[in-house]
């Protein structure tokens, strides 16, 4: 394997973050005609970039992603915020002596210095070079320019007969809410919308149309309940309740309704962009992350800001 013309892209987090991680690294790989390399060191131990009760797992290989992508288990096992504040104001040759794979000559470097805010890339005078890159990448311009090909390599690798007929069965009466569980409940920066978030969309559609039917998807099924009555849901399925489809079915699922209520999570994000119906409802918080209005860089044409 020669050392050189690859973009290694650092995979951590949950689903949600793996796409976005993944869509910039593809991006970056066909606009400088380099390999794409994704380091999952981090899965070999989540905790250091996870809150505590968090689990996470590489799940891009669910997915239609090339063949030819490169797939390394150990690259670089430290935390981002060690990289983040420490090991990024090293000298390059000192930065090399943390990664522990020889097959790649590194020598470019490249960190998301902030989050939700676009960062340019010039990487044509590296054309011998391999580049590394650590961050979130949440901006949906990193793939504007080869948006069709990303959204068909994130089409689930395999999709179920049953998954196939409940799709075709969905209606345009139909809205999917998305509540986010798993590590909302300890993070800082965001939080799951308020009962009031939910209510002012629900009588909206109400008056619109009164025959309105509502799904529920969610990883939390033990304040469902207590949701269900905050909001007077009358009219409802809770789809995750059964357990029938795994997330990756859900997330498939929810990209087919005319309506979708989202909440402050990646993975529901993730769910709206790739979409097919362009004139489909995304209702979104217009408070997102760190108590500041939705950027623009994430803000989608068919959402609607609660």
């Amino acid at each position: 394997m020669e050392k050189e013309n690859y973009i290694i892209v650092r995979i951590f987090g949950g689903l949600g973050n793996q796409l976005w991680q993944y869509a910039l690294g593809r991006s970056l790989s066909l606009k400088y005609k380099k390999k794409l390399v994704l380091d999952i060191s981090f899965f070999n131990n989540p905790l250091i970039d996870l809150p505590k009760g968090f689990k996470a797992k590489f799940e891009l290989n669910k997915f239609k992603i090339p063949e030819n992508t490169l797939i390394e288990k150990n690259c670089y096992n430290h935390s981002y915020k060690f990289f983040k504040y420490f090991i990024k104001f090293l000298p390059n040759f000192i930065k090399k002596l943390f990664f522990k794979n020889k097959k790649y000559k590194i020598n470019n470097f490249l960190f998301e210095e902030k989050l939700f805010k676009k960062k340019f890339f010039n990487l044509s005078q590296t054309k011998k070079e391999s580049s590394y890159l650590i961050g979130y990448w949440q901006c949906k311009d990193y793939m504007s320019q080869n948006s069709s090909i990303i959204k068909k390599e994130l089409k689930p690798k395999y999709i179920k007969n049953y998954v196939k007929k409940f799709v075709n069965k969905i209606k345009n009466n139909i809205v999917a809410i998305h509540i986010r569980g798993g590590d909302i409940v300890v993070e800082k920066n965001y939080s799951e919308p308020e009962n009031s978030f939910y209510l002012k969309i629900i009588d909206t559609l109400k008056k619109k149309n009164k025959n309105f039917y509502f799904h529920i998807f969610t990883d939390d099924l033990k304040f469902i309940n207590k949701f269900i009555k905050n909001c007077k849901l009358e009219n409802y399925k809770i789809i995750s309740e059964n357990q029938k489809f795994s997330h990756i079915d859900e997330f498939y699922i929810m990209q087919h309704y005319k309506y979708f209520i989202i909440s402050r999570s990646t993975f529901s994000w993730w769910a709206a962009y790739l979409g097919k119906d362009n004139n489909r409802k995304i209702f979104a918080p217009k408070i997102w992350y760190d108590k500041k209005i939705i950027f623009k860089e994430i803000k989608l044409k068919n959402m609607i800001l609660i």
